[in-house]
């Protein structure tokens, strides 16, 4: 998870990300943060670049990352629900995001929480 001083100098430079086969999304949702994608439907690679100045975020999806590492059975219940909405919407990525929403809200609060104690 890069961050950076400017990311308009990244968006000048997605037409490289492309070249080895990343998807340049922009925002895509998050302001302050691009987000890049790689290997289709798989989605084997996920790339967020967050602004230096994005400070919220940047600090959820780090204490995300490590929530989801603790012993606690946290990965495996996302794991299971993202396989669920899988299965249920294999060609329609806002459903598949729509259903794990509540889930992926309350876990950030969670591991905020966590990573504050």
């Amino acid at each position: 998870m890069p961050i950076v001083h400017d990311l308009e100098a990244v968006d000048k430079l997605a037409f490289e990300f492309e070249k080895i086969g990343y998807e340049y999304m922009g925002e895509f949702g998050i302001s302050g943060r691009r987000y890049l994608r790689k290997g289709g439907d798989e989605r084997t690679h996920q790339i967020h670049i967050f602004s230096e100045h994005n400070i919220v975020d940047t600090r959820r999806h780090l204490a995300v990352r490590d929530y989801l590492r603790t012993p606690k059975n946290v990965c495996d219940k996302y794991a299971a629900l993202k396989k669920e909405f899988a299965k249920k919407y294999p060609y329609d990525i806002d459903g598949y995001c729509d259903g794990k929403d509540a889930f992926v809200q309350q876990m950030g609060k969670e591991a905020l929480q966590w990573r504050n104690r």
